[in-house]
């Protein structure tokens, strides 16, 4: 636990506004027993002359995950809520999970970070706030991301970033190359009414759909600097389960491309373009994964398969006969 007290990290906050904060911190965890401890400290540490909350929603947790978040609760009341489910609500899979703690979240502005994700820099919601409170056109803004392993060793030659400097995001942008991390985002609590994205539907996914609906809000800016840290190997991760269960994956890429074409009517065909273009290149990937790993299976039943084009199905269907010809050539 971080070496500092309550009173310490709020001893620069200055007179609280009327609904008590201004940010709200937003950690969903689960099973996050080895990594939660370094989330929770590195919201923590942040040096702020503002108010946040940090609200911590454990899905019911089956390690000893709870157990920690309780912990700091009791050690930063002031700071911390926790919210912990007897029962799972993940595995529900009806879009409860994400308004769990929606009555916990006020204040200007909202921040995410994943309880097996951590912040690397101490002030990071004091320059993002103070970014959004100086250029009151933009809605939000992200930033650049280093990827941890398991230990929470930074890889410094992998991390998210747009590789262009510091500039305003478009929704082509994160159309065509999402590549924002989701624990880089402060955006307008007000710009995500009833915490409600339209065209999200069952995807199993949010971060898209989140930061693709904020740049349709509003105008948004990426900072070019490395503030945060994503564990991409994390146990439990929806990555690790993507990884290591192929049925989930196949249906995470369908609910993907479902919630694209949803997004496509949502915007009137605005860029629908480029819209197909990725929910065709998804479609295709998922095609491709069947005959690689399960030549039995009917890949043409693939959610939008009628999509592809007269070339990709041809493609498709030479790989698939290669695979019942020559499999050792392709396995």
């Amino acid at each position: 636990m971080i070496h500092k007290t309550e009173s310490e990290i709020m001893q620069n906050w200055r007179s609280f506004p009327e609904n008590g904060v201004v940010v709200s911190i937003r950690c969903f965890t689960f099973n996050h027993q080895n990594y939660i401890e370094k989330c929770l400290d590195s919201l923590l540490m942040q040096q702020t002359d503002f108010p946040f909350r940090i609200v911590v929603h454990d899905d019911a947790s089956t390690d000893g995950t709870a157990g920690i978040v309780k912990e700091y609760q009791r050690s930063f009341p002031n700071i911390i809520i926790a919210v912990v489910e007897g029962s799972n609500l993940y595995s529900r899979d009806d879009g409860t999970l994400q308004h769990a703690v929606d009555r916990y979240i006020t204040g200007k502005y909202v921040a995410i970070c994943e309880g097996d994700d951590f912040w690397v820099d101490d002030r990071k919601l004091q320059k993002q706030v103070d970014f959004l409170e100086r250029e009151n056109d933009y809605v939000a803004c992200g930033h650049a991301a280093y990827y941890a392993d398991e230990s929470g060793r930074l890889m410094e030659d992998r991390f998210f970033n747009y590789g262009k400097g510091s500039r305003e995001i478009k929704t082509e942008d994160i159309i065509t190359d999402w590549v924002m991390a989701t624990n880089s985002l402060v955006y307008k609590n007000e710009c995500v009414p009833n915490n409600e994205i339209p065209y999200l539907q069952k995807a199993r996914n949010r971060d898209f759909a989140l930061i693709s609906f904020l740049t349709l809000q509003g105008k948004f800016y990426y900072f070019d600097e490395r503030m945060s840290a994503y564990r991409v190997v994390s146990t439990n991760s929806v990555m690790d389960q993507c990884r290591n269960n192929f049925a989930f994956r196949i249906d995470m890429n369908s609910r993907f491309v479902e919630m694209l074409y949803s997004m496509d009517e949502y915007t009137k065909g605005k860029f629908h373009k480029l819209i197909e273009k990725r929910a065709r290149n998804m479609t295709y990937a998922s095609c491709y994964d069947i005959i690689i790993n399960r030549p039995k299976e009917h890949y043409r039943s693939v959610y939008k398969y009628n999509k592809l084009t007269f070339i990709e199905k041809l493609k498709l269907l030479k790989l698939k006969l290669k695979c019942v010809l020559y499999p050792e050539r392709v396995m």
